[in-house]
């Protein structure tokens, strides 16, 4: 699509529950299965999780270029990988990305918390976009699931593979000061929005902490 998207809250007065990268995802997938028909959102590769997922939002214009493929599961270079084409969901991203058929493309601002939905804040983070994008979908609440915020027990920054980059421990100081921004520009908006994390092992503790389970 070559024209812009703005965002329709047709997800008014809902839960969404959005799945980020974080290596506890791992931990919940008994759980995330029990999300189906219900108003979810992929963070980047998260999508690999269910054809059932209505929308996989990613924020980078460089991933894109690892999943924009047809097949569902291919290799190259030896890596498994998973083509986004045979998504059935909405799939979104910035205007940055060149126009693509499948592709519905948002104007990007570039930090804080947009209440336009011609635009989506960016704030460097796909996950911290995504809350931006279920508020602008209608959300009243949102349920967080893998925003740890931190590296796994084993090292890992993510559940699944990253062919892209890895994150390290300094880039989560960066990302909690940004959705520090996040939620003071929220406040000084008048935004009111309950949102939860409900990831088992977390440094992010903006937000209050609650479980899965429960929130389904």
């Amino acid at each position: 699509m070559n024209d812009l998207w703005i965002v329709p809250r047709m997800w008014t007065e809902s839960v969404v529950y959005i799945i980020g990268g974080g290596p506890s995802v791992k931990e919940q997938l008994h759980l995330i299965e029990k999300l189906k028909g219900k108003r979810v959102i992929a963070v980047n590769d998260a999508y690999i999780l269910g054809d059932w997922i209505p929308i996989c939002f990613f924020g980078d214009a460089g991933w894109l270029k690892y999943h924009d493929v047809e097949e569902v599961i291919y290799k190259k270079d030896g890596i498994t990988r998973h083509g986004i084409r045979s998504f059935p969901g909405m799939i979104v991203g910035f205007n940055q990305n060149k126009p693509r058929s499948y592709l519905y493309r948002i104007e990007r601002k570039s930090d804080g918390f947009s209440t336009d939905p011609r635009f989506l804040a960016w704030n460097g983070n796909s996950g911290s976009a995504a809350i931006n994008l279920a508020y602008l979908l209608g959300a009243k609440k949102i349920v967080l699931i893998g925003f740890d915020m931190q590296l796994g027990v084993d090292g890992n920054s993510n559940w699944h593979q990253n062919l892209k980059d890895n994150p390290n421990a300094n880039c989560y100081t960066i990302y909690m000061k940004r959705m520090k921004k996040i939620d003071i520009e929220m406040k000084e908006k008048g935004v009111k929005i309950d949102i939860v994390n409900c990831s088992p092992r977390t440094q992010l503790n903006i937000f209050r902490a609650g479980c899965l389970e429960e929130e389904i």
